[in-house]
């Protein structure tokens, strides 16, 4: 079963999103809807690849995790899967920086679709890239808290 609206997120070194209004993917007047990972979330926040400050990507892109971790103390192989793995699977055990990393990210990341369901009233999220796939294995219940609850429908006086 399909459905009419939607957000599609996708995150790995850089964070997309797809948007679906009436069964159509948005596109935008230059086709740049999508640049989601650019929108700013924190004023004078993490420097971005992009030059700004502040970006969602700064916070949930692969590279910002692992920096944020790695500023912390975390030690880790790589740049990829495995090290995003590693950081979920020492969260796991106990470790308590990168539990907090791994926390504060599935909560930037919560708060950033909160906001997209305020603007874009989606039936549906996916969540998904490499980073959102290994994110929502371990954490996809932390989003819930940001998301409020279900809308319901407006009733016409």
């Amino acid at each position: 079963m399909g459905c009419d609206y939607a957000a599609v997120a996708l995150l790995g070194r850089g964070v997309g999103l797809g948007i679906v209004s009436e069964g159509r993917l948005a596109r935008g007047s230059h086709a740049s809807v999508g640049e989601w990972g650019h929108t700013i979330i924190e004023r004078n926040g993490r420097l971005c690849g992009c030059g700004n400050r502040g970006c969602i990507e700064a916070y949930i892109g692969s590279d910002a995790i692992l920096t944020n971790w790695k500023e912390r103390g975390g030690v880790f192989a790589g740049t990829g899967w495995r090290a995003i793995g590693s950081l979920i699977e020492k969260a796991e055990s106990g470790d308590t920086i990168a539990g907090e990393v791994l926390d504060e990210t599935i909560d930037c990341l919560g708060a950033a679709l909160g906001g997209l369901v305020n603007l874009h009233n989606p039936e549906r999220i996916v969540i998904g890239g490499w980073v959102g796939l290994r994110l929502m294995e371990s954490a996809a219940a932390a989003q819930h808290s940001h998301l409020g609850p279900e809308p319901q429908p407006h009733k016409a006086r």
